[in-house]
C-alpha cells in the first residue's frame, strides 16, 4: 500500500454535530489564547514559524490495523475499517546514503484534543534535532475521549508499534515513496535507532512506548518528555480566591513572600498587592469588564512604566487624555450607579474601586478557574460536563458509532479542561476498566499491568535513556508527577538513565518557539537536553 493508498472511513457526521451541540457553549474559539502557546505577535519572521514544516516532506499512512487483544479489525457500521493514520515529516535535506533514525513524536492534548500533525504543537527544537539526526518523524494519531477510552488510545498506540515493525504494510511502501522522492533505489531507515517524544498526554503515551516496546526488529534507544502528564489529568477549584485568576497555589506564594503561614488568612487587600507587582495590566484587564476599562489597558499595556501603577491610576490616566465625557456616559449605563459625574470618577477612582470590590466579593463566594481568558465556576463546570455525558449516553443507546481520533486546537481543550476540572477524567479514561496512569503502573513494578485488565506481561530489562524537562510552574501538570515518575522508575530498574531537568519559572507548553527565527534562543538547560536526547538516540550504531 502506497503513502496515498488510503482507505475509506465512515464517519458519524450526524453524531459528532450532536455532541458539538453539546460542547457549543463552551466552545474554544470564544476564548483568548493561552500565552503558553505561541503568539503569531510576538514572532519575529511570523512566516517561518507558521511554516514549521517548510523544510520537511509531508506524508501520510493509513493502514489497517489488527487488534492485538480481539484479533479482528476495528470497524464502525456495516464493517467499515477504521485506520490508524500516520503522519510523516521527511527532511528536504535528508542524506540518502547515511543511515536514517526514526523520531516517533506523539502528540498532547490531555487524550481529549491534538492531531498528528497540528504545526503548533511540533517544538522547534525538535524538528531542528530531527534534522541533525538525519532522522525523520512518525506521528500517530490515536482516539480521543470522551468518545472513547484509555484502552482505546493505549491500544491505538500499541497498533501503531505493530505497524510500523511491519515490512510489507508500512516499511517498504515507506521506503519506496522516500525513495522516489530523492530519485534513489534504496535508503537505509535505522529501526534500532528510535527516540520516542511526547509533550503533555503525549508523554504519558511516550512513557509507556519506551517501557513496553522494545522487541527485536525495532529498538527504542530514547524517549524525550515535555512536561509529561504521567497521572490521571485532574484540576483543582480552589477553595478560596482574592481574585479571580488566583489559585491556591498564588495565593500561598503570596503568603510566602510575606512570611506568612499557609494556614494564616490574608486579606484580599494583600493578595491584591503582591499580584498587582506581577502584572498589574491583568489585573484591571480581567477584573473590570466595561469596555473603557479595557480601552484604558490597550491603551497603556505596552508602556513598561506603567506595568506597577495603581489600577484607579492607570484607568484615570486614560480617562483625562481620552474623551472623558464619552467615558463617564458609558459607565453611566451600569444599573449599579445612580448618578454619576466627573467628580465620582476623579476622586481616587472611587467608582472603579467600587466596581473591583464587588467583582472580588463574588470571586470569593463563588471561586472560578480560568481557561483561555473565560472564566467557569465549579457548578457551571459540572453542568456542561452532565450535557456531555447525556449526550454520549444516548448515542450509546441508539448504538450509534462514534470514532474520533483528531482534534485541531484549540477545538475540544475546553473539554479537556472541563473533563479535568470536574474530575471526570478519570472515569472517561478508564470507563469501568482500571486502566492505570503511568504512576499506578510503575508503583507495582510492572508498567504494562492495566494495559487491559488480564495483561501481566514485564517491561524488557534494558531500558531506553529518559531525557525529561519540566517546569516548576506548571499547574496542568505538577512537576512533582515527573519527579515521582524519575523515583519509581529507577526503583523499577537500578540501571536506567535519567537526565531531568527543572526549567525555572515555566508553566506549560511553554517551548515550541525556543530557537525560531526571530525568537528566543534556546535556554541553556534545553540545549542540554535536546543535546543528551541526539546524543542518546544516534550515539553509536550496535543495537542493544
Amino acid at each position: 500500500m502506497s503513502c496515498r493508498d488510503i482507505p475509506s472511513l465512515e464517519d458519524s457526521v450526524l453524531a459528532r454535530k450532536r455532541l458539538e451541540t453539546v460542547i457549543d457553549p463552551f466552545k474554544d474559539e470564544h476564548f483568548k489564547r493561552e500565552e503558553s502557546f505561541y503568539d503569531e505577535s510576538k514572532v519575529a519572521e511570523k512566516a517561518a514559524v507558521q511554516n514549521r514544516f517548510a523544510d520537511f516532506h509531508v506524508l501520510e499512512m493509513r493502514p489497517k490495523y489488527l487488534s492485538e487483544r480481539t484479533g479482528s479489525y476495528y470497524n464502525v457500521k456495516n464493517g467499515i475499517y477504521i485506520p490508524i493514520n500516520i503522519g510523516i515529516l521527511v527532511p528536504k535535506t535528508l542524506d540518502v546514503k547515511k543511515p536514517i533514525p526514526i523520531h516517533v513524536k506523539i502528540h498532547g492534548g490531555g487524550f481529549v484534543t491534538g492531531y498528528s500533525l497540528h504545526q503548533s504543537w511540533f517544538a522547534w527544537h525538535l524538528l531542528q534535532s530531527t534534522k541533525d539526526a538525519n532522522g525523520i518523524i512518525l506521528a500517530p494519531d490515536y482516539r480521543l475521549m470522551p468518545e472513547h477510552d484509555g484502552q482505546d488510545i493505549i491500544e491505538d498506540i500499541d497498533a501503531f508499534w505493530n505497524i510500523v515493525r511491519g515490512d510489507k504494510e508500512f516499511r517498504s511502501p515507506l521506503s519506496e515513496d522516500i525513495c522516489k522522492r530523492f530519485g534513489t533505489s534504496e535508503i537505509n531507515l535505522d529501526w534500532h535507532k528510535v527516540m520516542v517524544s511526547g509533550e503533555s498526554a503525549g508523554g504519558f503515551l511516550a512513557a509507556y512506548s519506551g517501557l513496553t516496546e522494545q522487541r527485536e526488529n525495532l529498538t527504542i534507544r530514547t524517549v524525550y518528555l515535555q512536561y509529561p502528564m504521567l497521572k490521571h489529568y485532574e484540576r483543582n477549584f480552589p477553595k478560596k480566591n482574592a481574585v479571580k485568576w488566583m489559585d491556591d497555589n498564588d495565593i500561598n506564594n503570596a503568603k510566602k513572600e510575606m512570611g506568612m503561614a499557609n494556614d494564616m488568612d490574608i486579606s484580599v487587600e494583600a493578595v491584591l498587592t503582591w499580584h498587582e507587582k506581577k502584572s498589574i495590566v491583568e489585573f484591571v484587564e480581567n477584573s473590570c469588564k466595561e469596555q473603557d476599562i479595557q480601552n484604558a489597558v490597550l491603551e497603556f499595556k505596552a508602556r513598561e512604566e506603567n506595568l506597577e501603577k495603581d489600577p484607579a491610576e492607570l484607568a484615570l490616566k486614560w480617562f483625562k487624555e481620552k474623551q472623558l465625557n464619552e467615558a463617564i456616559e458609558q459607565m453611566r449605563k451600569d444599573p449599579r450607579v445612580e448618578e454619576i459625574d466627573n467628580d465620582t470618577i476623579l476622586q481616587e477612582g472611587s467608582l472603579l474601586k467600587r466596581m473591583i470590590d464587588e467583582r472580588s466579593e463574588d470571586w470569593i463566594k463563588h471561586p472560578r478557574l480560568i481557561y483561555m481568558g473565560t472564566s467557569v465556576t465549579e457548578g457551571e463546570a459540572n453542568e456542561l460536563v452532565k450535557n456531555i455525558g447525556d449526550t454520549l449516553s444516548r448515542f450509546r443507546e441508539t448504538k450509534e458509532e462514534l470514532f474520533v481520533s483528531q482534534g485541531r486546537a484549540p477545538l475540544r481543550m475546553a473539554t479537556a479542561f472541563l473533563l479535568s476540572t470536574t474530575k471526570k477524567w478519570k472515569k472517561y479514561f478508564q470507563n469501568g476498566k482500571g486502566i492505570q496512569d503511568m504512576l499506578e503502573r510503575l508503583e507495582p513494578g510492572d508498567v504494562t499491568k492495566g494495559k487491559y485488565p488480564i495483561d501481566n506481561i514485564k517491561s524488557p530489562p534494558i531500558l531506553p535513556d529518559f531525557v525529561i524537562f519540566h517546569g516548576t510552574a506548571d499547574i496542568n501538570c505538577p512537576i512533582e508527577d515527573t519527579k515521582k515518575f524519575n523515583k519509581l522508575l529507577r526503583q523499577h530498574n537500578k540501571d536506567v538513565k535519567i537526565y531531568f531537568e527543572e526549567a525555572q519559572g515555566e508553566t506549560h507548553g511553554f517551548d515550541y518557539n525556543y530557537g525560531a527565527p526571530g525568537c528566543t534562543p534556546y535556554p541553556q538547560w534545553l540545549e542540554k537536553s535536546r543535546l543528551q536526547a541526539e546524543k542518546s538516540w544516534i550515539g553509536t550504531s550496535e543495537p542493544r
